[in-house]
């Protein structure tokens, strides 16, 4: 079979961008060099590695399926790290520092684990010497090739997996640049998770597990294209009247081309193409013929009989009509309006809009995101505050904190991401399934290789005295005996035994406050959004977190539709306000220099909770620049619940600027503000008089001025009242003050 044309490694990555745009935002690194050195790097590198090859006779059997491969399990790979948690054992600092490292590990062990896979199934022949291609002797293929056409011959049997030279094979294409910005132990963990077993036995790292999950979705996710693609086709026989009346000829008018007029814009979901397409990915076209671009060399494959053929459907993945995400500045229209695909994000539901765009684009494109308010932290407990501040003050919001603090610290004791999905979960369900997960891990941590059997003995003589007995009461024994009882235990575990043992009926009617705020957040449309699914990969919306939109320089735009559902509306507003405080005090503590950051809230009395106040008084240290809209002072009294508070408020918001307001009160307050002013009053008065013995022209008269300053409102309230539209005054920290107008554009 004749191969695909020469064209180099970038024709691969173009192929690719989508997924590679999609691994940007994953990779949430500041700038865009960055990103390319040490990311796109790796890839440019498994492109000019792998060239046109295929994967396996059975798995990416296309030209170029191997890097194909490598694109989706990086992709797998990042979207799973983002559903899990390392360095939970570590401080808040140390965890920081860390979390970075691990995700560049992610994807440095997803992109590498394969690089072996094409030279143990075939043998890669140079047409000009007939010279068999050895990753470990000659390095990449298309640096090996030259412009040399190549010929591949299926092997009768896979060479054997060596998990060591694949190592070898990944520190020649990162090299050692790259790999010196690891930590001793991260940098161990990453050698051990490239090409990962199968099924590991004993502890296995998070790394591991995420990358060989990774590696799993990517082979079942061709395995099913596959089976899309070549799945037969049942029909019944039709009768020899029908075939004959089909192969009638029809003689059909010519087609008059017109002239080309706008196409509709596409959906940021693709619709289905007429022919199933083998690729998972959302951008994949396919061809019966060979692939529009490529990398070196023609390529031939030659089979031996017995084994497996290779030939087939060629695929190529290109960018998805959809948003991308770049450098800059941008808002979202709440209102949907359909237009033309720009590179912009924005996100659009039944219950809020978010958006997010880097750069600005005049025709916005309706797209949605995902976005995680419980992302950052450093405290676990700041996860179940969160939720219960949103709460009704009592018993009953101290006992659904402690409860939910307990699922948070054993989510996180064995890798997995707190989401409001799995804490709603587990409020509703219990804690027994992440309890014996949490048990399972510790025993082996612990080094009881034998706890299996033990915890068999244990269930079958607790059976023998109760029959409600099952294996998670004999591992709860095995526990206490052998380590809570000699102060050897997990905290953590130690509060999910509390919750399971706790009293089932009055657990639900404690948990019971908390479970319609859980409902209302986690479920439906605005569950899909804020408590995204890491491993749907049948979503194509990218997952953002404050923290990126921040790193990345991004805008978020968010419209909450507080009209129509106010409840929901406040419960958002207060944890994605609480999760920028979050970064903020992360920025406030360990940056150098803080970047600048812009929050703007409007009808603040609407979304204002504790966090909010934090940032007014505290958030210029991290670079934050606060702007808040209202409409009275009463507002913020109401929300608050005192006066107090509300002058808490006011009293960190240096400028003010104010139009016309009806509120007599807020008014006043403006005035006082600004101050009072020094008036000129002049007095002027004139007296004539006449004496009675004076001749009748005689008189006197004379005029007296005097001139006085007295203090006058420097803004009146009643002139506060009576602004014209769009007419504002304006008070600057420093006492400068200032009156304009702001244009009103027409046409």
């Amino acid at each position: 079979m004749s191969g695909p044309t020469a064209t180099g490694a970038a024709a691969l990555l173009e192929q690719h961008q989508r997924r590679i745009d999609l691994i940007t935002q994953c990779a949430n690194e500041p700038n865009r060099t960055e990103f390319d050195r040490k990311w796109l790097s790796v890839l440019r590198g498994c492109a000019t590695w792998f060239s046109t090859l295929p994967l396996s006779p059975q798995l990416y059997h296309d030209a170029g399926g191997a890097f194909r491969c490598t694109i989706e399990t990086a992709f797998f790979a990042m979207r799973l790290a983002s559903g899990r948690k390392f360095g939970t054992n570590l401080p808040s600092e140390q965890r920081r520092r860390i979390e970075p490292q691990y995700n560049y590990a992610v994807f440095l062990c997803a992109t590498c684990s394969r690089l072996d896979e094409p030279y143990r199934h075939f043998q890669i022949l140079r047409d000009t010497d007939r010279v068999e291609w050895n990753p470990s002797i000659h390095g990449g293929l298309e640096a090996w090739l030259g412009n040399s056409p190549y010929r591949i011959v299926v092997r009768p049997a896979p060479l054997p997996v060596e998990r060591m030279r694949t190592g070898m094979l990944a520190q020649v294409l990162i090299g050692s640049q790259l790999l010196a910005g690891l930590d001793g132990e991260v940098l161990a963990e990453t050698f051990g998770a490239i090409n990962p077993v199968p099924q590991p036995q004993g502890i296995e790292t998070l790394l591991h597990k995420v990358v060989r999950e990774a590696v799993n979705v990517a082979d079942e996710s061709d395995r099913k294209a596959q089976r899309g693609v070549f799945a037969p086709v049942n029909y019944t026989v039709p009768s020899a009247v029908q075939v004959a009346a089909e192969l009638q000829p029809v003689v059909a008018p010519a087609h008059t081309p017109a002239s080309p007029s706008p196409s509709p814009s596409p959906s940021p979901s693709p619709s289905p193409s007429p022919s199933p397409s083998p690729s998972p990915s959302a951008g994949s076209s396919v061809s019966q013929g060979a692939p529009q671009a490529s990398a070196s060399g023609d390529a031939t494959i030659e089979e031996p009989s017995a084994s497996p053929s290779t030939s087939g459907a060629a695929v190529v993945s290109t960018p998805m009509q959809s948003r991308e995400v770049v450098g800059g500045a941008g808002s979202v229209d709440p209102s949907p309006r359909r237009t033309a695909p720009s590179p912009m994000a924005q996100a659009q539901s039944l219950h809020e809009a978010i958006g997010i765009t880097r750069e600005p684009d005049p025709v916005p494109a309706p797209a949605q995101i995902r976005l995680n308010p419980i992302e950052n932290w450093s405290q676990p407990s700041e996860i179940p505050s969160r939720i219960a501040q949103l709460m009704e003050e009592g018993p009953f919001r101290d006992f659904a904190f402690l409860f939910i603090d307990r699922a948070v610290k054993g989510e996180l004791y064995i890798g997995d991401k707190p989401t409001l999905r799995s804490i709603l979960k587990y409020a509703q369900s219990g804690i027994t399934t992440l309890l014996e997960k949490s048990l399972r891990r510790f025993f082996v941590e612990q080094g009881l290789s034998d706890w299996e059997e033990q915890v068999a003995t244990e269930t079958t003589r607790q059976g023998a005295r109760n029959n409600g007995a099952g294996p998670i009461d004999a591992m709860i024994a095995l526990y206490t005996a052998r380590f809570a009882a000699h102060e050897r235990g997990h905290e953590a575990i130690d509060g999910l035994i509390a919750t399971h043992v706790h009293d089932r009926e009055h657990y639900m009617r404690i948990i019971a406050s908390a479970l319609p705020l859980l409902q209302m957040l986690a479920t439906g449309e605005t569950g899909l959004m804020l408590a995204p699914k890491a491993d749907d990969f049948d979503d194509e919306r990218e997952i953002w977190d404050i923290d990126k939109i921040i790193k990345q320089k991004a805008v978020l735009y968010m419209g909450l539709d507080s009209l129509s559902n106010n409840i929901v509306q406040k419960a958002i507003a207060s944890m994605i306000l609480s999760d920028v405080a979050a970064v903020c005090g992360s920025i406030y503590n360990f940056y150098d220099s803080p970047p600048e950051v812009v929050l703007i809230i409007d009808e603040i009395a609407e979304a204002i909770n504790e966090q909010v106040i934090q940032i007014l008084n505290k958030g210029r240290g991290a670079g934050f620049k606060a702007f808040v809209a209202f409409q009275a002072r009463a507002d913020l009294e109401a929300r608050l619940g005192n006066a107090a508070k509300m002058l808490q408020v006011l009293g960190n918001l240096n400028n003010q600027i104010i139009l016309r307001l009806e509120d007599s009160d807020t008014a006043q307050w403006f005035s006082d503000k600004v101050g009072e002013t020094a008036i000129r009053n002049m007095t002027i008065t004139g007296s004539t008089s006449t004496g009675s013995e004076a001749h009748i022209g005689e008189f006197t008269g004379g005029v007296s001025r005097s001139l006085q300053l007295e203090k006058a409102p420097l803004i009146p309230t009643g002139l506060i009242h009576k602004l014209p539209n769009l007419q504002y005054f304006m008070r600057i920290s420093g006492a400068a003050v200032y009156q304009g107008r702001i244009p009103i554009l027409q046409g």
